[in-house]
């Protein structure tokens, strides 16, 4: 990487001393730049400063065609601080060829992004150039206006820099555009108070270089002399302030001093030919007014020497400009070929690739084909072997609902028998017996055991009204599931147990069937936990609500493992599983061995 670095470096430096050989230059430079170990930051701003180079050397067609490649990288970079810089550095390069056509879309392109993304600092500069784009296009109007606009932003940001330039832009419309010298004059002056403030020393001798062309143009020879002078102290070899100082002299007809200022100031100007050669010609003019014709003669030599001098000058570098015009024309047509050459190659690339593309779409698209039947093969197989299960399983489940509709009707029949039957048969035989303790006479121990036998009769009475009332009790059929079920838990409450009922939601009488089930699985789980548990405490909680109706069972006692119990052999558990099944019901266990269980059932009732 160091080594490219030294090898730009030469190659800009070289560039300095041998402006004929900047093309060779450019394309070694570009070559240099096409490495990858240039990024593409580096590579923009290495084609900035390689366009400066041919700009500072006024070869603005080579200049503009190094920015362009600059601008097209910061474009695909989406460099957008350099994008806006390129744009108006390539406007500016065709102002210079006074091109103005071609510079002015640059300039609007880049005062557009610099408006939209806030860049104040470019805007004005932008503006400034407009400004000298309409000064050349002698639209003084909108000179003004532009300048002025530059002149608030430069204001916003405290831009001291740019407000020197556009105060001394502004003095020139008013000056030359305007031809309103007394507007001019107070724009020069703010140029040298602001360019004296920031140390800016060339801005103030232009402000004054201005300000001594005004007093001398209206004749105030003493305030244009003070204003030259102060330019000359600053720098006793300017050869316009000399130069300057001559014509003031001319003007007043003191043509010895002008003469000498004149002759001071051409020792001065091998790097300003264009001046030397209006200085020859005063010179020259000088001396044949005052009868000098020899010397006159000799300056006027010089003078049409020079001139000519300038015109070749002028011709080579609008020769070389031509030829860096042809080189270029040349460049584009070989990669117009080169294009034309790999868009050939790409065509033939991409039909390849088309068709490549198309037969393996269709291997895909038929491979797919064959592996869509074959799914769609596998699940009408599964879905008719879903459909066998789902009906075996309402099978059983039809089954099964059958079989408990089955045992509460027998349920029902054998309460209604034990009730109606038997029971009435043994209150029978306690009435006889009452009967006919009255009617003999029987020794005191033998009527403790006849009062004895009364009782056992009553306990079977009770009893078997109780069993009765279990298979088939009427408050269920009477009253609804939550009496029962707090009836149910009241029998069963004693010290040994304590038994808390809960009811929860809204109360309204539900399906029988399902109400039935409830009160079965309700009876079983309260049950197994009287059996099993070794419980203190029993909670039996009955929710009910629009939709759903849940019986919860919950116990302190012992616990168990749910994973560990053998459906075949819980036959408690299987019973209850097979009613909430039947009823498309669900249901839930959570036990731990030692943390007591809880087992919820839920019926959809909606």
């Amino acid at each position: 990487m160091r080594k490219i670095n030294l090898v730009i470096t030469f190659i800009i430096c070289f560039s300095l001393f041998n402006i004929k050989a900047q093309h060779s230059v450019s394309d070694s430079l570009l070559n240099i730049l096409n490495s990858k170990s240039v990024k593409d930051p580096a590579r923009i701003n290495i084609l900035f400063k390689l366009g400066d180079l041919y700009y500072n050397a006024d070869n603005m067609d080579s200049a503009i065609l190094i920015y362009d490649k600059a601008l097209k990288l910061s474009e695909q970079t989406h460099d957008h601080q350099n994008e806006i810089k390129l744009n108006n550095q390539i406007g500016v390069s065709y102002d210079c060829k006074g091109n103005y056509d071609k510079e002015a879309p640059y300039l609007f392109k880049a005062l557009k992004m610099s408006e939209d993304l806030g860049f104040k600092k470019l805007e004005t500069k932008i503006l400034l150039n407009l400004g000298i784009l309409n000064f050349n296009l002698k639209q003084k109007e909108k000179v003004i206006e532009y300048d002025l606009r530059a002149l608030k932003n430069a204001q916003e940001t405290n831009d001291s820099m740019s407000m020197v330039s556009i105060y001394n832009n502004l003095g020139n419309a008013y000056m030359t555009l305007f031809e309103d010298l007394k507007r001019a004059e107070p724009y020069f002056i703010k140029t040298i108070e602001l360019g004296q403030k920031i140390g800016h020393n060339s801005a103030v001798k232009v402000g004054l270089t201005n300000l001594t062309e005004i007093y001398s143009n209206t004749k105030q020879f003493d305030k244009a002399l003070k204003t030259c002078q102060k330019v000359l102290d600053a720098s006793p070899h300017d050869c316009y302030a000399l130069y300057n100082l001559g014509i003031i002299w001319y003007q007043q007809k003191v043509n010895d001093k002008a003469l000498k200022y004149m002759k001071e100031a051409l020792k001065y100007t091998i790097s300003e030919p264009e001046l030397k050669q209006v200085i020859l010609k005063n010179i020259a003019d000088i001396h044949r007014e005052r009868g000098e014709y020899n010397d006159a003669l000799a300056f006027y030599l010089q003078y049409t020497t020079l001139k000519d001098s300038i015109h070749n000058l002028n011709t080579e570098k609008h020769i070389m400009e031509l030829e860096t015009k042809y080189q270029s024309e040349k460049h584009k047509k070989e990669i117009v070929i080169l294009k034309a050459e790999k868009k050939q190659r790409n065509i033939f690339i991409y039909s390849l690739i088309s068709l490549l593309i198309v037969s393996g779409i269709a291997i895909v698209f038929i491979y797919r084909n064959i592996q869509s039947k074959r799914i769609i093969a596998e699940q009408t197989v599964e879905i008719s072997h879903q459909k066998i299960l789902k009906l075996e399983n309402e099978r059983q489940l039809t089954a099964t609902h059958a079989v408990l509709q089955g045992e509460e009707t027998e349920r029902n029949r054998l309460a209604r028998d034990l009730h109606d039957g038997l029971g009435g048969l043994l209150s029978g035989v306690k009435i006889k017996l009452s009967h006919m303790k009255s009617n003999f006479i029987i020794s005191e121990e033998n009527v403790n055991q006849f009062d004895h036998a009364i009782g056992l009769l009553d306990n079977s009475i009770s009893e078997l009204r109780r069993v009765a009332h279990n298979l088939m009790p009427e408050a269920l059929i009477k009253f609804g599931l939550k009496d029962v079920l707090q009836d149910f838990c009241d029998q069963i409450d004693s010290k040994e147990i304590k038994i808390n009922f809960q009811f929860y939601g809204e109360e309204k009488r539900i399906e029988r069937s399902i109400e039935i089930a409830l009160y079965r699985i309700g009876q079983e789980l309260i049950n197994n936990s009287l059996k099993h548990a070794a419980a203190s405490e029993l909670l039996v909680q009955l929710i009910q609500d629009e939709t759903r109706v849940q019986l919860t069972v919950q116990d302190n006692g012992k616990g168990f493992d749910p994973k560990g119990i053998d459906g075949t052999k819980s036959i408690g558990l299987k019973n209850i599983r097979a009613r909430v099944e039947s009823f498309n019901g669900s249901y839930d266990i959570v036990s731990n061995p030692g943390m007591g269980t809880e087992i919820s059932v839920e019926f959809g009732i909606g």
